[in-house]
C-alpha cells in the first residue's frame, strides 16, 4: 500500500514537472532564456510603471484632477486644490 502511494505521488510529481517545463520552457535552459524580453523574465531590469514612478515628477493635471473619477476631492469643495483646466 505504501509503495503504491509513493509511486502514485512520484507519478504526480513527474506530470507536474512535465507541465511546468511546457509552460516555462526557458527554465529548462539556464542562461539562455527563450523569452528574454518577456515581462516575467528575470534578465529584464525592473522599470517603475505608472504615475508613482520616481523618474517622472507628478503631473498636477494628471489623474488626480479635481472632479475626475480618481480624484480624492469632492467637486466644488472649497478646501480642495484648484488646478487650471486645459483648454
Amino acid at each position: 500500500m505504501w509503495d503504491q502511494q509513493r509511486g502514485h505521488s512520484d507519478q504526480c510529481r513527474r506530470s507536474q514537472k512535465a507541465d511546468f517545463s511546457i509552460i516555462f520552457p526557458h527554465l529548462q535552459t539556464p542562461g539562455k532564456p527563450v523569452f528574454p524580453l518577456s515581462p516575467f523574465s528575470p534578465f529584464k531590469p525592473a522599470r517603475p510603471i505608472g504615475p508613482m514612478s520616481p523618474l517622472k515628477p507628478p503631473d498636477p493635471l494628471g489623474p488626480f484632477l479635481p472632479g475626475s473619477p480618481w480624484s480624492p476631492f469632492i467637486p466644488g469643495c472649497p478646501t480642495g486644490p484648484v488646478f487650471p483646466l486645459k483648454p
